[in-house]
């Protein structure tokens, strides 16, 4: 039940505009996605937050965005 034909219909009419990667033009989506998953493994595990996002960082889709969990670990050891 995938809707192949009205993909294939939608990526000849407007090429290009997909993003090849996951939250590729939306790094502060991504940041916050990366946060709630962050703060989730700290409540849960009860591990530190700079641990939790270098265990992020290895993780999809944060393992193709590694600028935005460099970024936040930096943030956290300030």
């Amino acid at each position: 039940s995938i809707p192949t034909e009205a993909i294939i219909m939608e990526d000849r009419e407007s090429p290009g505009e997909i993003p090849s990667e996951p939250f590729e033009g939306n790094p502060r989506e991504l940041a916050d996605l990366l946060g709630g998953a962050t703060r989730a493994l700290v409540e849960k595990s009860g591990i530190e937050a700079v641990t939790a996002l270098r265990i992020l960082a290895g993780v999809e889709p944060f393992n193709s965005h590694p600028e935005i969990v460099q970024v936040a670990i930096e943030e956290l050891e300030e």
